[in-house]
């Protein structure tokens, strides 16, 4: 998971709606708690939450599975990962509501961003 530390370009489609948006994402390994922490940022709003590996479709893949609370509302993220043509993390994936009302997830792609 270390290897997917670091500061993303975001963009995304908010779920239930065609809204778009962007901003940025930032992930830090926690070492103790073998876990990524992330701090989002969408239109100026901070939002912060945890990320894990776990395994999805009966144990056949892996996915990087996001948690976080915006607007008072429970957050999940499930993301495929994978490296793009310089080894830098590469992400995608479905945003939803956690308790399973969500009737078109939201959509996001993070980019890593070089400074």
């Amino acid at each position: 998971m270390q290897f997917l530390a670091g500061k993303y370009l975001l963009i995304g489609q908010k779920p239930d709606s065609k809204e778009t948006y962007s901003g940025t994402i930032s992930f830090s390994f926690d070492e103790k708690k073998k876990i990524l922490k992330f701090k989002r940022i969408v239109n100026g709003k901070n939002t912060s939450g945890t990320a894990k590996i776990e395994k999805a479709l009966a144990g056949e893949a892996e996915v990087l599975r996001l948690r976080f609370v915006e607007n008072k509302k429970e957050y999940e993220g499930t993301f495929l990962w994978r490296s793009d043509l310089d080894n830098y993390g590469r992400l995608s994936g479905y945003i939803y509501l956690k308790n399973n009302s969500t009737k078109s997830p939201g959509l996001e792609a993070y980019f890593i961003q070089q400074d």
